[in-house]
């Protein structure tokens, strides 16, 4: 991948980058940018390399504008210090470290026949390293954006979670944790709590202000855990 290298300065306020220098060298060192001596520059300081932020921040912009054929149109362009207009192409070897992970979509449409899948819509880049460490690499993962405050204050209304999707065979691996459910034709987040003497769930809401109640899937055919949550991926 070609390297990009650039200052505080020229990044502050580009490529979903903060603002101020002072907020770019913070996020570069939280995020471990790889760094060198500025070169050519009074007062010495530091230049980040910065591919795969750029990388990252204009395929972002590509995938909104063309959901539908996403990968038709991987250009990206930035500007340099000096003004002057680049322009390249995004790697090949950038998707080699990175997944996009795109929104949680599910027809309702058959109820006997639930569809879920993962579509083109509001998608995030995540790298494979990230990914790995979370046990999540073989699994197909989605975005969700919470709809309510029914699990406040673990997950807020307009918060966005990575969740991976279960299929018919997952069904009964659904235990204890938190999951994105389907019930009467409603998406909901909720924690459930397995009771195998009833075969049934106790769906729990943490916020208090919502009341818990039981459900039996073989009872409820309207019933069906749609994705686990994994973790919270951004705040509102």
């Amino acid at each position: 991948m070609k390297e990009i290298w650039l200052t505080p300065k020229d990044i502050a306020g580009k490529y979903n980058c903060p603002k101020t220098v002072q907020g770019v060298s913070l996020r570069a060192k939280n995020e471990n940018w790889p760094k060198r001596k500025a070169k050519g520059k009074k007062g010495g300081g530091y230049e980040y390399e910065v591919s795969n932020v750029i990388n990252k921040c204009k395929l972002l912009k590509i995938l909104e504008k063309n959901k539908d054929n996403y990968m038709q149109e991987l250009t990206i362009n930035y500007d340099t210090s000096d003004k002057k207009l680049i322009k390249a192409t995004v790697d090949n070897d950038f998707f080699k470290n990175y997944i996009i992970v795109s929104e949680l979509e599910v027809d309702t449409s058959d109820a006997s026949n639930v569809k879920v899948t993962a579509n083109n819509a509001g998608p995030i880049i995540l790298s494979k390293q990230f990914v790995e460490r979370q046990g999540l690499s073989s699994i197909k993962l989605a975005t969700f954006i919470a709809g309510d405050d029914s699990m406040a204050d673990t997950i807020k209304a307009g918060d966005t979670l990575l969740v991976s999707i279960y299929d018919e065979r997952q069904q009964a691996k659904a235990l204890d944790g938190i999951y994105v459910i389907l019930f009467n034709n409603v998406l909901m987040v909720k924690r459930l709590q397995y009771k195998p003497i009833e075969v049934a769930y106790k769906v729990i809401s943490d916020n208090s202000n919502y009341q818990s109640f039981a459900i039996s899937p073989k009872e409820e055919p309207t019933f069906k855990v749609i994705a686990k949550y994994e973790r919270l991926v951004l705040k509102k």
